[in-house]
């Protein structure tokens, strides 16, 4: 199944998502600098009304706007503290400020990243009315939530302190058969929810109905896995084994593959390969250099070579993850 992508603004007034959602939106896919086309790196995921941000370079609140992200978010996690990827969160969290926060805001990034974000957050002196909680995360640090978590795996970037991420749902309830429970005799309702919860009923006939007659084996959930900036390396292949969808940097195409890896940068076909080793179901490709703004066909088109599902993104691109099984 290819996931449903739309190269779109805001979503229609009334929009509804389906059940369960899980999008993402690219909101920079520029590296290094931003340019006519293109802002630096940024994106976001959805889950069920929660709004999740990766990286936040300059001018990430001017895109959340212009895209319809809700400014209630509540974590923003960072791939490493380089400013094209950083500096954004200043002039969000002042924001945040001025529209009257109250809540915690969340803050996460590789080892070594605390400092610099205190220093961000408090940049100017000024003291914010909310919350700034900082954390500090290394390769296999696990950010758990409910029904999810968020991994953090090593990168390769030049040497720099830097990780990627990989969005983790627990595993689902098998599907309940309603017309096999019918048949049995069970009536609609609380016995139902008790069987596909995992525990046994018993009838007013003294039968003792075990999950297993009507409930199938579990379901996997879904897997999104961002690189950040990295060469191509073992550990983006494991934390995106199998996934739904990888995002991947591809700052070059192949004729500069020396300068990749001088500046710890990936091509278009390298990521390809990553996402051919790994399975997954879709790939992704953003940080583009400048000279690919306008037009990178070239590396979707090399990245293609190696793996048929790839998409070459722009800003604004929202991505929907359904589950495997949807079909």
């Amino acid at each position: 199944m290819r996931l449903a992508v739309r190269h779109v603004g805001r979503l229609p007034a009334g929009a509804i998502l389906p059940s369960m959602s899980l999008t993402l939106r690219l909101l920079g896919t520029s590296a290094s600098r931003p340019t006519v086309e293109r802002n630096v790196s940024s994106l976001v995921i959805e889950r069920e009304g929660e709004t999740l941000m990766f990286d936040c370079g300059e001018g990430t609140q001017r895109q959340m706007m212009r895209y319809g992200i809700s400014f209630a978010l509540g974590d923003i996690f960072f791939t490493h503290m380089h400013t094209d990827h950083v500096l954004g969160v200043i002039g969000l969290t002042r924001t945040l400020q001025l529209q009257g926060r109250t809540e915690p805001l969340r803050l996460w990034g590789p080892k070594g990243s605390a400092r610099v974000l205190r220093q961000w957050s408090g940049f100017g002196g000024e003291r914010l009315g909310y919350p700034v909680e900082i954390g500090e995360l290394e390769p296999g640090a696990r950010v758990a939530r409910k029904d999810y978590a968020i991994h953090a795996f090593a990168v390769d970037h030049r040497g720099a302190q830097a990780v990627g991420y990989a969005l983790v749902e627990e595993e689902r309830r098998g599907r309940f058969n309603p017309d096999l429970a019918r048949e049995l005799g069970i009536p609609e309702g609380p016995l139902w929810g008790q069987i596909h919860r995992g525990r046994a009923v018993t009838l007013d006939d003294g039968r003792v109905i075990e999950p297993a007659t009507l409930v199938g084996p579990t379901r996997p959930g879904r897997r999104v896995a961002l690189t950040g900036d990295t060469r191509p390396c073992a550990a983006t292949i494991a934390a995106a084994r199998d996934a739904d969808l990888l995002v991947h940097e591809a700052t070059f195409a192949d004729e500069e593959g020396e300068r990749a890896v001088e500046t710890g940068h990936s091509t278009a076909r390298e990521a390809a390969e990553v996402a051919a080793a790994a399975g997954v179901r879709q790939l992704v490709l953003t940080h583009f250099s400048a000279r690919y703004s306008r037009d990178a066909s070239e590396l979707e088109r090399e990245a293609r070579a190696r793996f048929p599902n790839v998409l070459a993104g722009r800003d604004g691109t929202l991505i929907e993850v359904p589950f495997a099984d949807a079909d």
